[in-house]
C-alpha cells in the first residue's frame, strides 16, 4: 500500500492541505512494445525490470475476485487501452457521490499511465478530471520517481496554480524516505509562492521525528529552504534543534532559554514541541517546561488536546512512577483546564491500570468526568484497594473507588468490612467509609448527600460543577425522604452548598405538601438552616397560593425565620403586585435587607409600569424619606 499525503516539503510549498489517501499500487512495468514517454528534449525515463510472478488462482470471494479482474486488466493494458479502461471504471457508492480522486482504482490507473507515458497521463487528467486534485498528486509522485528532471520541467511550465501546487506536493512526497534528496529538490522550488502557508496545517502532517531526520540529513540545506518560507518555519527548525541539544547538553539549553527571555507565545510554541523529548528524556522536558514558566506569566503552557497528549502523557507516566506529587504539580502548573478534561478522559485510566496509587494522587488535580463518558477505574484486587485508598488524597475518583470496593465487601462479608472501617484512623476517609457501610440501610440518594456533606466539611471550596451536583443530589434525596433530607441538610455547615441544597430539597417538599414541608422545615434545630428551608418552601407556596401564605406569615414568631420568610414572600409577589411587595418589604427589621428589597422591587415596577410606580406615597408604612430615596435612585450603568 502506498501512502499519499502532503509531506514536509509538499506542505511547505503549498498553500492548501492534501489529505492522506491509501491505495493499492501496481509495480512499475515497461514492455518492449510500450516505450515510456518523456518530455521533448529529455532523456527517456528509466524502465523497471519485470519479474515474473507465480500464477495465483482467482479468488472465489466476489469482492476480491472483482479486484483481481481489475488488477489483471490493468497489468495487461496498453496505452491505447487505458482511456477505455478509465471510462469503464465504476465510482464507489457514497453519499455525497464519490469522485475519481477518491477512487483507489482511478488513482492506480493514473499511476500506471504515468509509468508508461507521464506527459500523456497529465494531458488526459487535465481533460477528463481537471478538478481532481489528488490525481495530480499521484501523477507527479509517480513521475518524480521515474524522471524528476522531466517532472520538474513540467511543473515549471504549468500555468494552472492548483495543478502546480498539487504537483509539487506529489513530487516532493516521492522523496519522503530520502530526507537529503527531499531538501535538495525543495531548494529548487523557490519560485512557488508559500506566503499563505500556515504552521498549524504543516504541523498536522509533519511530526517532529521527521524534522529530526531532515536536520540530520542536511542541516545547512534545510536552513536554505527556510530562507524562502515564512518566519515560523525557521523558528520551528530552531526549536527542534534545541530539543536535540537538550538530549546531550541540557544545562546549555536552560542557560540559553534564560538569556533569550522568550515571549509567552514563543514559550508556548516551544512547550508544544516537547512531546518527543518527553518520551525519551522526560526529566529534561520537565526542566525546560519549568524554565519557560517565567515567560508564561502563570499561564499554562501545554495548550490544545494534541499538545497535551504528546507532552503530558510521557511526562506524567514517568513522574508518577517515581514521584506522583511532582506529576500532580506538573498538571496543576502546566495544563490548561481543557487539557485536564482530556487527560481525565484518555490518560487517567491508562495510568490507573499501571500504577493505581500514583493515579489516585494525580486524580486530585483532575476535573470530574461523568461516568457515561469515561468508565470508573476499579480495583481488581480488594485488598490492594483497601491498602491504597486510605492513603490517597481526597478526590472524586478515590471516593468512587472506595464506595464500589466497600459495597462489594459488605455484600460478601459485612463483619470483615466493618472491622476494617473500625481500624481506620480518625479522619475524612473513615467518616466516608462508615457512611458507606451505614448507607446500605438508607436510600442511595440520601447516602450520596451524606457523602457530599463529608466532602464539604473537609473541602469547603466547591467548584460550580460540584455545587450543581449537590443541588441534584438534594432534589433526588428529597424525592425519597423529604423530611429526612431537610433534617440532614440542617446539620450541614453554613455556606453556598447548604443554601443551594436546602433550596432544592425544600422546593420539592413544598411541591408535594406546603403544610408538611413547613412543618419539617421548622423542626430544623439550626436557626439559619431553618430560615433557609422556610424561605425556600414559602417561595413555592406563595407562587401557588399567595393569599394563604400571607395569612400564615403573621403567625411566625419574630426572628430570623420570620424575616427570611417575609423577604421571600415580598420577592415572590413583586411581579404580581409590586405595591403589596413593597408594603411587605417595609416590615423587614434588618435595614440592609429592607433597603435591598425596596430597591429591587421598585426598579422592576418602574421599568414595567412607570406610571403606576409613581404612587409610592400611597403605600402604607413607606415614609416620605423612603419615597424620596426610591424616586431618586441613580440609573444603573
Amino acid at each position: 500500500m502506498l501512502r499519499h499525503c502532503l509531506a514536509f516539503a509538499g506542505t511547505l510549498l503549498l498553500g492548501a492541505l492534501v489529505g492522506r489517501i491509501a491505495h493499492p499500487t501496481v509495480p512499475p512495468k515497461a514492455t518492449q512494445d510500450e516505450p515510456t514517454a518523456s518530455l521533448p528534449g529529455q532523456a527517456p525515463a528509466p524502465t523497471a525490470p519485470v519479474t515474473a510472478a507465480a500464477p495465483t488462482a482467482r479468488p472465489t470471494q466476489p469482492a476480491l475476485a472483482d479486484w483481481w479482474d481489475f488488477l489483471q486488466s490493468l497489468e495487461r493494458a496498453t496505452l491505447a487501452d487505458l482511456p477505455s479502461l478509465w471510462d469503464a471504471l465504476p465510482l464507489p457508492e457514497r453519499n455525497p457521490p464519490a469522485s475519481p480522486g477518491s477512487s483507489p482504482r482511478h488513482r492506480m490507473l493514473i499511476e500506471r499511465w504515468t509509468e508508461l507515458d507521464p506527459a500523456g497521463a497529465l494531458a488526459f487528467v487535465k481533460e477528463k478530471a481537471p478538478a481532481e486534485a489528488l490525481l495530480f498528486v499521484v501523477l507527479f509522485e509517480s513521475w518524480a520517481q521515474l524522471d524528476p528532471e522531466a517532472a520538474l520541467t513540467a511543473l515549471q511550465g504549468e500555468s494552472n496554480p492548483e495543478i502546480q501546487n498539487r504537483g509539487v506536493a506529489g513530487f516532493l512526497h516521492s522523496f519522503m524516505e530520502e530526507p537529503a534528496q527531499l531538501i535538495h529538490w525543495a531548494k529548487r522550488f523557490t519560485w512557488i509562492d508559500s506566503s499563505q502557508l500556515k504552521e498549524y496545517s504543516f504541523a498536522r502532517e509533519c511530526p517532529d521525528d521527521f524534522w529530526r531526520r531532515l536536520l540530520a540529513a542536511d542541516r545547512t540545506g534545510l536552513y536554505e529552504v527556510a530562507d524562502h518560507l515564512p518566519p515560523w518555519f525557521r523558528q520551528k527548525i530552531d526549536r527542534i534543534a534545541l530539543m536535540e541539544q537538550a538530549t546531550t547538553d541540557l544545562p546549555s539549553v536552560l542557560a540559553s532559554l534564560k538569556e533569550h527571555r522568550l515571549t509567552q507565545e514563543e514559550a508556548s510554541a516551544l512547550a508544544g514541541d516537547l512531546g518527543s523529548l518527553a518520551k525519551s528524556h522526560p526529566a529534561s522536558a520537565l526542566a525546560i517546561l519549568d524554565s519557560l514558566s517565567a515567560a508564561s506569566d502563570g499561564t499554562p503552557l501545554v495548550k490544545g488536546k494534541e499538545g497535551m497528549l504528546e507532552v503530558a502523557r510521557p511526562l506524567v507516566k514517568h513522574l508518577a512512577a517515581s514521584d506522583p506529587a511532582t506529576a500532580a504539580a506538573f498538571i496543576n502548573k502546566h495544563l490548561e483546564s481543557s487539557n485536564r478534561f482530556a487527560f481525565a478522559e484518555t490518560l487517567y485510566p491508562e495510568l490507573f491500570a499501571s500504577n493505581p496509587a500514583a493515579a489516585l494522587i494525580v486524580a486530585q488535580l483532575l476535573p470530574f468526568v461523568p461516568t457515561e463518558f469515561t468508565p470508573l477505574a476499579t480495583f481488581k484486587d480488594r485488598q490492594t484497594a483497601l491498602d491504597i485508598l486510605p492513603k490517597a488524597p481526597p478526590s472524586w475518583r478515590r471516593d468512587q473507588a472506595l464506595q464500589s470496593t466497600l459495597d462489594q465487601w459488605q455484600r460478601e462479608s459485612p463483619d470483615e468490612a466493618q472491622a476494617w472501617v473500625n481500624a481506620l484512623p480518625p479522619g475524612e476517609c473513615r467518616e466516608r467509609a462508615s457512611a458507606i457501610l451505614e448507607g446500605h440501610a438508607i436510600n442511595n440518594s440520601v447516602l450520596s448527600l451524606k457523602l457530599q456533606e463529608i466532602t464539604l466539611r473537609h473541602q469547603p471550596d466547591q467548584t460550580p460543577f460540584a455545587l450543581d451536583e449537590v443541588g441534584k443530589s438534594a432534589t433526588q434525596a428529597a424525592q425519597a425522604d423529604p423530611s429526612g433530607t431537610l433534617a440532614l441538610l440542617g446539620g450541614w455547615p453554613p455556606g453556598p452548598a447548604r443554601q443551594l441544597a436546602m433550596e432544592k430539597a425544600a422546593s420539592f417538599a413544598a411541591g408535594q405538601s406546603s403544610a408538611k414541608a413547613l412543618d419539617w422545615a421548622q423542626q430544623i434545630p439550626d436557626p439559619t438552616a431553618q430560615a433557609e428551608a422556610v424561605r425556600a418552601v414559602l417561595g413555592i407556596w406563595t407562587a401557588h397560593e399567595p393569599l394563604a401564605a400571607s395569612e400564615w406569615l403573621p403567625t411566625l414568631t419574630p426572628g430570623p425565620v420570620r424575616e427570611a420568610a417575609m423577604d421571600r414572600f415580598s420577592e415572590t409577589i413583586a411581579t404580581l403586585d409590586p405595591a403589596a411587595s413593597i408594603a411587605w418589604a417595609v416590615t423587614l427589621t434588618d435595614p440592609a435587607a429592607r433597603a435591598a428589597r425596596l430597591e429591587t422591587t421598585y426598579r422592576k415596577w418602574s421599568t414595567r409600569d412607570p406610571a403606576s410606580a409613581t404612587a409610592l406615597g400611597e403605600i402604607p408604612g413607606l415614609s416620605p424619606a423612603d419615597v424620596q430615596q426610591l424616586l431618586t435612585l441613580p440609573a444603573r450603568k
